[in-house]
């Protein structure tokens, strides 16, 4: 009988290979989670495996399911969907099978990230909702000017909040009553360029894979550039390598990808989010597969095997070519509207994802940080010709695809 692997959840492009990916590897892929989540294509790439609706934030209605379906012979259980990695971990406890790494438990908390690498982070002050330390952030703030609120755990921009004078500081307990979390960070706000380091642990030894830089309108991520680390200086580039394998190393953290988030003004690195036990989200895993030549099951494969058996499939034969340059565009509405589906022209680039279900509401860009109609990815200049003639149908008639991207990389703070 085929073992089994359970994904608790998905990001929407790791979710398309999913079945491919298993298939490589041997396994019978089950899926939990809510399918109305994802667009149509990529919720029927879903139902290629043994799927099953469940609230994948719970742990007690996952393993009830699996022991009511009689789902066995389960060789591991993982996730790509960053604020479901707890729960994957915890399940895999119970079921006393492979999981992800526990150190990803720890890593999670923005707050202990700051305490494993002091030198590489922002001044940070932590606190709990029910007792606020208002004269530490009102001295925090007069030394920096400008603060960042977040909680301990999240990810992508939610509960994110820029405290720019003492009037947001005495206003940050009505802003936190919209919120279930309860301990949460404030830390020294940071004005410089956002970019990552993408790769994976094997074993406890740091593979770098490149270099990512993102675009972003307002809040909302609209383009991601790899691999970048020929833009950037040789001091941002090093400092940033030297924080993440000390992250690594006081972690513990042994087998798994990780999207190790920094910011930087040209003179100092700032680790902002270490985001390990994933790859990076959006369209990376197809830009990865661009840029070294493979095929996206492939990358998955090797994240999967990587994460939770801890080591490379001998048949995969990965990242060996010289990287090519690659872009993902997330586009979307300059104006919101209610989306009613795109004309996608006949592609040069080899990879699209449908995001937003047609019917639906969207914000304009820059409004949202789920805003995106499709992501679009590939070799730079066949993106970059293809997004032209995207159109987008609304209720207020069709209107073009609306993308930002900065062609040219060399004017950023961190450049060399």
């Amino acid at each position: 009988m085929m073992e089994k692997l359970i994904f608790v959840g998905s990001s929407w492009v790791f979710a398309k290979y999913i079945a491919l990916s298993c298939q490589l590897l041997g396994f019978q892929p089950v899926f939990l989670g809510n399918s109305s989540f994802y667009s149509s294509d990529v919720r029927s790439a879903v139902e290629q495996c043994e799927y099953y609706d469940v609230d994948i934030h719970s742990v007690d209605d996952m393993y009830n399911l699996i022991k009511s379906k009689n789902i066995d012979n389960i060789a591991g259980i993982t996730t790509s969907y960053d604020s479901a990695l707890t729960s994957a971990i915890s399940l895999a406890k119970r079921l006393n099978v492979k999981g992800p790494d526990t150190s990803i438990l720890a890593l999670a908390n923005k707050y202990n990230v700051t305490q494993l690498v002091p030198d590489y982070s922002p001044d940070t002050l932590v606190f709990k909702k029910s007792d606020i330390p208002f004269d530490k952030i009102k001295k925090l703030f007069k030394k920096h000017q400008m603060l960042i609120l977040k909680p301990t755990h999240g990810a992508g921009a939610i509960g994110v909040k820029k405290i720019g004078s003492v009037k947001d500081i005495n206003s940050i307990p009505n802003y936190l009553k919209e919120f279930k979390e309860s301990t949460w960070v404030i830390q020294q706000g940071i004005e410089g360029e956002l970019y990552s380091i993408e790769g994976y642990c094997l074993n406890g030894k740091v593979n770098v894979l490149g270099f990512s830089l993102r675009d972003r309108v307002k809040k909302t991520e609209m383009a991601n550039h790899f691999p970048t680390e020929n833009f950037i200086s040789d001091d941002v580039r090093n400092n940033s390598l030297q924080a993440l394998k000390q992250l690594v190393t006081k972690s513990g953290y042994q087998n798994g990808y990780f999207h190790c988030e920094f910011l930087s003004d040209g003179r100092n690195v700032y680790l902002i989010d270490a985001n390990f036990g994933r790859v990076g989200g959006a369209a990376l895993i197809e830009q990865l597969a661009t840029s070294f030549d493979n095929k996206p099951e492939e990358i998955t494969a090797h994240i999967i095997s990587v994460s939770l058996f801890g080591h490379e499939p001998a048949k995969l034969s990965l990242f060996k070519n010289t990287p090519e340059k690659t872009l993902s565009l997330y586009f979307g509405l300059g104006k919101a509207a209610h989306y009613r589906g795109v004309i996608k022209p006949v592609l040069s680039s080899p990879y699209y994802a449908a995001i937003a279900n047609e019917n639906t509401y969207l914000e304009a860009i820059g409004e949202d940080d789920f805003s995106w109609v499709g992501i679009l990815s590939g070799p730079n200049h066949k993106v970059l010709k293809d997004i032209q003639n995207f159109k987008i149908k609304t209720d207020k008639g069709l209107v073009p695809a609306t993308y930002f991207v900065r062609h040219d990389l060399t004017q950023i703070p961190i450049a060399k």
